[in-house]
């Protein structure tokens, strides 16, 4: 039964012959944002479908997932548009992640990483595309990354200072 299905999500599954299908809320932030998994089902000997499994997963699953990871970065997960999916960045302007970030033509790769200066900050970005065209992508500042080295080199400076000091009083 295929009544409470769009007619497009319906045409695409069935086009699909059996594979597994994705699709995505155009809202992100939407209450009611969620992804859809549907795949056909057929008798192997008709070769004729008789239904369409589908399986709703709440945005705010993915979300929670993704908060965990935001730790000092941006994770954001893309259809093969830009269009934003799911993300730990709840300040994000735009449901394009392209019209943030122009970085579609640095994502020619199945994965990779690059740096792009935007809005005067340089930035890293590492991505991997999905067997289903989506895309993970992460980005940090590269200020937050090297943060804690800069911290580190200090400290390293300080306990040098003072174990030179107290080499030379103890002399």
């Amino acid at each position: 039964y295929t009544e409470e299905l769009p007619r497009a999500m319906e045409e695409q599954v069935l086009d699909a012959a059996g594979s597994t299908v994705y699709f995505h809320s155009e809202d992100f932030r939407a209450n009611d944002a969620h992804i859809t998994i549907a795949r056909s089902l057929s008798y192997f000997s008709l070769q004729h479908p008789y239904g369409i499994l589908t399986m709703d997963i709440n945005a705010n699953e993915f979300y929670s997932l993704i908060k965990m990871e935001n730790d000092n970065k941006s994770v954001y997960i893309i259809d093969e548009f830009g269009g934003v999916i799911s993300t730990g960045d709840q300040n994000l302007q735009s449901n394009q992640l392209f019209d943030v970030f122009p970085i579609q033509e640095r994502m020619t790769q199945d994965a990779g990483s690059f740096d792009m200066r935007i809005n005067g900050q340089e930035r890293f970005f590492t991505y991997k595309k999905l067997s289903n065209g989506w895309s993970t992508v992460i980005t940090v500042p590269y200020d937050e990354l090297l943060a804690n080295a800069n911290q580190a080199t200090k400290n390293v400076i300080w306990f040098s200072v003072l174990a030179i000091g107290m080499a030379i009083l103890l002399l």
